[in-house]
C-alpha cells in the first residue's frame, strides 16, 4: 500500500543532457516503488521509528494533509545520514522538487535564523497563546531536557504545524539545508 502511495509522484532522471536541459525517463515502475520501499526497509529495519515515520509520511501525502514540499523536507531531514535513500527517493518526485546532494552535515542552524523562525510562528498563533506556548514548551523539552528523539520532535512539529504548511517548509529548509 505504501508503496503505491509513492507512485504518486513522478519521476524524473536527475540527469541532464548534454545542453543542460533535464531529460525526461520514464515514469517509475510498481516493482521500482517496491524495490525502493524494501530498501528503506531493509536499511532501518522494518520496526523502527525511521521506517514508520516514513509509511506515515507516505500515508499523509496520500490522504493530502501534506503538499510535495512538505514531504520533501521531511525527506531530507528522514535520510540526512542516508544520502543513498535521498537518490533513490529523487526519483520518484517531480521536477523541481529534486533533493539536492550532497547534504551538508552537521548543525548549521544560527541563532538569527532559529529566533526569526520562532518569531513567524509567534505572529501565526498570535491568536493562540496556549498554542504557542505548547510549541516553545516543545522545543525546550527537546534542547534542554532530552525529552524525545530527533525524528519524534520532528513528527510532533509536523503535527503541530499540520495548518501552517509553510512554516513548516521553512524549518525544515534550515534545520536541513
Amino acid at each position: 500500500m505504501a508503496a503505491q502511495q509513492q507512485t504518486q509522484f513522478q519521476s524524473y532522471d536527475n540527469d541532464r543532457n548534454d545542453s543542460g536541459v533535464r531529460a525526461e525517463k520514464e515514469k517509475p515502475q510498481m516493482a521500482d516503488a517496491l524495490n525502493f520501499l524494501s530498501s528503506i526497509k531493509d536499511g532501518f529495519g522494518s520496526e523502527s521509528q525511521e521506517y514508520k515515520y516514513f509509511i506515515d509520511l507516505l500515508i499523509e501525502y496520500k490522504q493530502q494533509r501534506i503538499t510535495i514540499p512538505v514531504v520533501v523536507a521531511r525527506v531530507k531531514l528522514l535520510f540526512s545520514d542516508r544520502q543513498e535513500f535521498i537518490e533513490g527517493f529523487n526519483k520518484f518526485l517531480p521536477a523541481g522538487y529534486e533533493i539536492s546532494l550532497p547534504l551538508s552535515r552537521g548543525p548549521h542552524i544560527s541563532y538569527e535564523k532559529a529566533r526569526n523562525f520562532v518569531s513567524k510562528v509567534q505572529a501565526a498563533f498570535s491568536q493562540d497563546e496556549e498554542r504557542y506556548v505548547s510549541f516553545r514548551q516543545m522545543i525546550v523539552g527537546f534542547l534542554q531536557e532530552g525529552k524525545m528523539s530527533g525524528l519524534e520532535l520532528s513528527a510532533k512539529v509536523c503535527e503541530f504545524l499540520e495548518d501552517k504548511q509553510d512554516l513548516l517548509v521553512e524549518l525544515f529548509d534550515f534545520i536541513c539545508p
